[in-house]
Parts: C-alpha cells; sequence; structure tokens
C-alpha cells in the first residue's frame, strides 16, 4: 500500500550516509555476534533473541530483548540490541541501552536523539539540548538539527536564537515549512503568512502539508489561499469529505513541533525504501506527540514494508475516525488482512465500518470486492447492485463498478447480464487489456464470438505482453481456432510467465497433444498433479493421462 505523503524534506546524502556507518547493521540480518565475553545465561538469551527476531516472534524478541538491556556489555551486541528497542518501540530498553551506547561512543547520533528526546518529554529541555549537541553537526545535514534545537529553545523560551535560522526568504521547503510554524507561534503571522505562501507555490500539496496550511490559513480568514488549497485537494466531493473532518493536527505547541521534524525524516526515508529508519524516526516522533494521526500511518505503512503486520495494525488502530487519514488507513488495514489470510475478520471489520458510516462508497467497493473474492458471490452482487443504483451520474471512474459486478454476475452463471455489464464497463473505459481479456477469455470458454473474443485479447496482449493470463487467453483462442503450432508457443510463453498455475499447464498439455506431441502433453498434465492437487478440473486432467483427448 502507498503513502499520500509528499515528503518536503529535502535532508542531504550525507544523512543516509552517516546513519548507514554508524548503524549499517540494522539492514542486515543479525549475526551471532561476538560471544567471547559474554557469560552463558546471556549467551543463551542473546541467540533466542536472535532466533525470535528471525521468526519474527515479537513477543519472546522483546522478553529477551529486555533480559539483554540489562546485562549486555558487548559493543556490538548493545548496537544491535538498540536497533530492535528502537523497531518495537521499547523506550525505556532504548533509553537504558543508549546510556550504555554514550559511555564509549559520546557521538553516536541515534542514542543522542533518544536521551535527547526523552530529557524533552521529562520537562529537562537544557538537558535535551545538550546531547543534540554532542551529535557531530559536520556528518549530517545542519538544518535537521537546527530544526529541532530551535523547537526545544522555543519550548524552553529561548529565543535568541531561532530568528538567524529562518530569516532567510529564500528558503527551501523544509526550513519555510518550520520557520512559518515557528513565526505563528511567535504571533509574527504576516511573516508565517510569507513562508506558507511560499510552500503553497513550491510544492504540490500533500495530505499533511494541506493539513497544516489549511489550519493556518482557515484560522487567520486567508480566503484566497483556502480557495487554492480547496482546488489542490480536489473534486467538491473531496473537498466535502477533507472538510467534514474534525480532527485536524496543528502545530499549536514546540512539542507539536518537534514531533513533526521527526515525520519529516521519516517520510524521507520511507520515500526512499529505508522502511527500518523510517520506523525509528516514527516512533521518536510519535514519543512527542502520541496523536499525530500522519505519523501513525506512515509508521503503519513502514511496519507492513517490514512485514511487522500486527505492529502496523496496531498503529493503524489509533488512527481516529474523525482523521483524514482514517480512509487511507482502511485500505492499508484491508490489505494487511487480506495478506494475513485472515478472510473472516477482514469481511467483519468492514461491515462494522458500514455500521458507523452509513453510506461510504469506497468501504462498500472494499467490502463487495473482498466478498466476491471470498466467494460470496451472491452477497457482493446485492452490494455492488446497490451502490450502482445510488450513482447520480455515470463517468470513467465508474467502469470498475460494472466490472467488478459483472464478474459476480458470470461466477453466478448468469452469462447475459454479465456480458451486458461488461460491455458497459468497455464502453466506459475503451480498449482496457483487462475488460478486453475478461470478455474474450468468457466467450472462448462458451466457444462462441471466437474471431471476435481473439481480436478482443490481440488487443489486451499488445497493452500486457507480460500478463501471464492474457497471454494464455491469446494462445487459448488460437487452439480453439485451430493454429496448435502458433497455439504452443503462446502458451508456453504463458508457463514461462507463471509456471504453477495449473490452468496455464492444462491449455500447453491440451495443445500438445493436439499437435501429436502426446508424451509432452502427459507430463504437462501430471505436472499438474504435483503443483495443484486441488485443481477444480483435476478428475478431467486424470481422465486426460489415462486416455488423452
Amino acid at each position: 500500500m502507498e503513502v499520500q505523503i509528499i515528503l518536503i524534506c529535502k535532508i542531504t546524502s550525507i544523512l543516509t550516509v552517516f546513519l548507514f556507518l554508524s548503524f549499517s547493521n540494522v539492514f542486515s540480518k543479525e549475526k551471532l555476534g561476538p560471544l567471547e565475553n559474554v557469560n552463558s545465561t546471556l549467551s543463551g538469551s542473546y541467540l533466542s533473541w536472535v532466533h525470535a527476531k528471525r521468526q519474527g516472534d515479537l513477543n519472546r524478541t522483546g522478553k529477551f530483548l529486555s533480559l539483554l538491556s540489562e546485562k549486555i556489555n558487548d559493543k556490538e551486541l548493545l548496537i544491535n540490541a538498540f536497533s530492535s528497542s528502537l523497531l518495537l518501540n521499547n523506550w525505556n530498553i532504548s533509553k537504558k541501552l543508549a546510556e550504555k551506547i554514550l559511555s564509549f561512543d559520546k557521538n553516536n547520533f541515534f542514542a543522542n536523539i533518544v536521551l535527547s528526546t526523552f530529557f524533552f518529554n521529562e520537562k529537562q529541555y537544557k538537558k535535551s539540548i545538550e546531547f543534540i549537541k554532542n551529535i557531530n553537526s559536520a556528518d549530517i545535514d545542519n538544518s535537521f538539527l537546527n530544526i529541532i534545537t530551535s523547537w526545544i529553545y522555543l519550548q524552553n523560551n529561548n529565543r535568541d536564537l531561532l530568528y538567524k535560522y529562518f530569516q532567510n526568504d529564500n528558503c527551501k521547503p523544509i526550513i519555510c515549512l518550520h520557520g512559518g510554524l515557528i513565526y505563528n507561534q511567535l504571533g509574527e503571522k504576516e511573516i508565517a503568512k510569507q513562508r506558507f505562501d511560499k510552500i503553497l507555490e513550491q510544492t504540490d500539496s500533500s495530505l499533511r502539508i494541506t493539513e497544516i496550511l489549511y489550519g493556518f490559513y482557515s484560522n487567520n480568514k486567508f480566503i484566497n489561499q483556502i480557495d487554492n488549497l480547496k482546488i489542490k485537494i480536489g473534486t467538491k466531493d473531496e473537498q466535502k469529505k477533507f472538510l467534514s473532518k474534525k480532527m485536524f493536527n496543528e502545530i499549536s505547541t514546540p512539542r507539536d513541533g518537534l514531533a513533526e521534524i521527526y515525520f519529516n525524516i521519516s517520510a524521507w526515508f520511507y520515500e526512499r525504501s529505508l522502511f527500518r529508519y523510517s520506523v525509528y524516526f516514527a516512533n521518536i516522533g510519535l514519543s512527542i506527540n502520541p496523536d499525530l494521526q500522519a505519523l501513525k500511518l506512515l509508521a503503519a505503512n513502514s511496519y507492513e514494508r517490514l512485514e511487522l503486520l500486527e505492529y502496523s495494525l496496531n498503529q493503524i488502530d489509533g488512527v481516529s475516525h474523525e482523521s483524514i487519514y482514517f480512509s487511507p488507513s482502511i485500505f492499508l488495514k484491508t490489505s494487511i488482512l487480506n495478506e494475513m489470510g485472515d478472510n473472516k475478520k477482514l469481511i467483519n471489520f468492514l461491515k462494522n465500518l458500514l455500521d458507523d458510516f452509513q453510506y461510504d462508497e469506497k468501504i462498500e467497493i472494499l467490502l463487495a470486492d473482498t466478498l466476491r473474492s471470498e466467494g460470496f458471490y451472491e452477497d457482493s452482487l446485492k452490494l455492488y447492485n446497490k451502490i450502482i443504483d445510488q450513482q447520480t451520474s455515470l463517468n470513467n471512474q465508474k467502469y470498475y463498478l460494472f466490472y467488478s459486478r459483472g464478474i459476480a454476475l458470470e461466477r453466478l452463471k448468469k452469462w447475459k447480464k454479465a456480458e451486458k455489464d461488461f460491455m458497459k464497463a468497455l464502453k466506459l473505459r475503451p480498449n482496457d487489456p483487462f475488460i478486453l481479456n475478461y470478455i474474450g477469455y468468457s466467450w472462448l470458454e462458451r466457444k462462441v464470438n471466437i474471431k471476435k473474443a481473439l481480436d478482443f485479447i490481440k488487443i489486451a496482449a499488445e497493452q500486457e505482453p507480460h500478463d501471464a493470463y492474457i497471454i494464455d487467453s491469446l494462445g487459448w483462442a488460437y487452439y480453439l481456432i485451430g493454429n496448435f503450432k502458433k497455439s504452443i508457443d503462446i502458451l508456453e510463453l504463458a508457463v514461462t510467465l507463471s509456471p504453477n498455475d495449473a490452468t496455464l499447464n492444462d491449455h500447453l498439455g491440451d495443445a500438445y497433444w493436439r499437435d501429436g506431441r502426446t508424451r509432452e502433453a502427459v507430463s504437462q498434465w501430471k505436472r499438474i498433479i504435483i503443483i495443484d492437487p486441488d485443481f477444480e478440473k483435476i478428475k478431467e486432467v486424470q481422465d486426460k493421462i489415462a486416455t488423452g483427448l
């Protein structure tokens, strides 16, 4: 699932290089590490910890990590355990390990960030600043450190050093953003507006930037800017949904601002597929502002990309129904539950959502699609009918409704009605390869409109030459018109693209047999029994192995 967050933060690549050098083992598989100076009990705990991590058992990982944090002193093991504590968001363990790491590496980036954040949360702002000062500014982007430092200074009512960081009118986006936020909190609304106007001009409005700018402009009644933002939000329906939400995370305190810069950094790493670092910064930011909805969704996406699905679900469950991030979180949760194979939970989740939101088309479509994919065709059909009946207008974006309902009807053996829906979908979205293929293959199965089916599938294959199922349809069309040699060439390509699909192998076996290559045909059919013993046509395959076609 993609995050609707386009980062405006442009930290230099030096930051990435530095973090890789100082924390490089984060991305590698855990090594067994040097155990020479570790007692047997601790060694066993370390091995158990590594094993639990590799098995994805997060509860056991945390248990053994807790034991290690108390006793471990080996430098490499400390760094490794520290990275795990940040990933698992065990803040107390992270603090203990950070203190140990600083005893031998005073300038360690993450250890200083963690302790700075800890003391900020304890309202010990001078101590918080001292840990930021420990970081070697030559190795990371100064903008990053300056913004963090500025928010801590502002929280401590120390304003003397703020202006020099943000006084340049020609600021890059990240400086403009946080400069505007800081000037706003200092009561200098016009300067803040100048900075925010630059953001509005310079960047595509991501969901989070739109949220921040809308809060500022609406609070100060800057009507023209509000109108410009609405245009960027999208259609009137999209504007209405955005503005109907009651929960907006405005930056009204220095604490909010500090959490925001960690959101920016987390998103920067996410955009570069460095998901572990994204999680680290997300968890640090959430320790400062646990209600930052955009950061919860970002953390959930990062955990999902790391395949830590339970952790992702925990973050999603913290996204408020009143937040503008709730809708994206639904799609992510649906994807995760589907990936976990928890179909019953997925369907119940969507049904409960519909109880809470009497009419939300996106949720209804998600539920209808899920019911269809799980074989509940009658239930999905009722929901598709309801959704289509509620449409006030049909444009090319609505083709999917007819296409999906057509699939449900076809599976219910209501072909005439299904065919009408497929043709409606095709009219709304001409030459769509997947609609063309579905119609064409359905005709082939029924041995009707063979020539027209071939024409449809040819157009689809030209657009999707690497889609195994479309290529299979093309090969099967040639089989049905008796061109077995051409059929074989195309069906062999389809099987190459998807070697473990039973239907594709079955088709190729049939083509071999018709071309007189009986041994290869039998071999192909036998392969189906191995790769998919539950294939719906397994009895037919066994008969063909015994007697041929």
